[in-house]
Formats: structure tokens, sequence, C-alpha cells
């Protein structure tokens, strides 16, 4: 993304598939997205955007930093 969010409570949706042949349960991450306000209708409707999940921790890592700053 290009842009930066306001803040606010976003909804994420990470889709994973199994790992075949081990002799565990595992899974591998195929997609994140999350859901923003469409830009043309607002909160009417809802685009969903893939985000890499290294932005995505950056992003939170960013915003821990934030809220833990004096006010």
């Amino acid at each position: 993304m290009d842009e930066s969010l306001k803040p606010g409570t976003y909804t994420l949706e990470t889709i994973e598939e199994p790992i075949d042949g081990l002799s565990f349960v595992a899974y591998r991450r195929v997609c994140t997205t999350i859901v923003l306000p469409s830009r043309e209708h607002g909160d009417a409707c809802r685009q969903l955007v893939t985000i890499d999940s290294h932005v995505l921790e950056a992003a939170k890592e960013k915003d821990a930093e934030f809220a833990n700053q004096p006010t």
C-alpha cells in the first residue's frame, strides 16, 4: 500500500494451506488481506487489499511503539 491508514480497528484475513508430507500438522501462509472502506463509497462498501506479512508486522510494531509513548 502506498498510503497510510487512519487509526482504527481493521479486519485481517489470513489464508493458509496445510503442508503435506510432514510427521506433524503445519500450515503455510498463502495470503493476508486487510478489509478497508471503499475509497469511492466510504463505509457503505468494503475492499480487500492484499498485504505483505512483513509490512503488516512492521506496522504493528510501529503502532505498539506509538501506544507506549508517554502522553
